[in-house]
């Protein structure tokens, strides 16, 4: 039975991990607020965290399309001393949508819009829709917000089925040879049924905002703390509360 024990200890170590990877008496030590630049950083007592991007205090004439608000949000653990893994809550994430189901137009054709919330900084054909006919003709991208298609290329029977995902084309934060923080693709839905007495379709995307699309991809990301900081990106987060 120890040789069992011993063995199990030994396979945890060479993983990198203590006994128990969210046990560590100097973790809640770490709880506080770290700023880099114009970002904060939220580490909390009751694991969680968040990454905020303040606004500058003096601002030219120009005004860029940045969020300051929220740009990452969810829960750490404390991998070994001095090494947090993050990861976003999924609800941070999740792309909050209508749909209005009408009878319109030709009974020959589908007409589908995708509404997104009024933005400046969402520019004409900086998103591709990529849409998927589960009875129909499999995968579709256009870069239109309202396209229509031809009924029997939709669905061969009475029976609409579909799903949503949307490409980002233009992805400003990501560098050359760096890892991109910033969400490429965005699940809106899967497998959706859809109204077989209607062929008209408006989908309203309520919450996809500047601020939504650059809340970044944190699944599994590490931070490093050392002397009391947190190194992440490059970057040195000074505690200052």
């Amino acid at each position: 039975m120890y040789k069992y024990l011993l063995w199990a200890l030994l396979i945890v170590s060479k993983n990198g991990f203590c006994c128990d990877p969210t046990v560590w008496s100097g973790q809640n030590e770490l709880a506080g607020v770290y700023r880099s630049g114009d970002e904060l950083f939220y580490i909390r007592p009751d694991h969680t965290f968040a990454l905020k991007r303040t606004a500058p205090k003096y601002q030219n004439d120009v005004v860029l399309p940045i969020c300051y608000d929220t740009i990452a949000k969810g829960s750490w653990v404390a991998v070994k001393a001095g090494v947090l893994k993050l990861d976003n809550d999924s609800n941070f994430e999740r792309i909050y949508f209508t749909v209005r189901q009408e009878k319109r137009l030709s009974d020959d054709s589908v007409y589908v819009k995708i509404a997104v919330p009024r933005d400046d900084a969402f520019f004409e054909g900086r998103f591709e829709y990529e849409l998927y006919f589960l009875y129909g003709i499999g995968s579709y991208a256009i870069s239109k917000d309202f396209f229509v298609l031809p009924r029997n290329k939709v669905s061969p029977s009475a029976a609409y089925n579909f799903s949503l995902r949307i490409k980002d084309a233009y992805p400003a934060t990501c560098g050359a040879g760096h890892k991109c923080y910033q969400r490429i693709f965005f699940e809106v839905f899967k497998d959706f049924d859809f109204d077989h007495r209607s062929n008209y379709f408006t989908i309203s995307l309520d919450n996809f905002n500047e601020c939504f699309v650059e809340r970044m991809d944190m699944s599994n990301e590490i931070l490093l703390v050392d002397g009391g900081n947190i190194q992440w990106r490059g970057k040195v987060y000074k505690k200052i509360g």
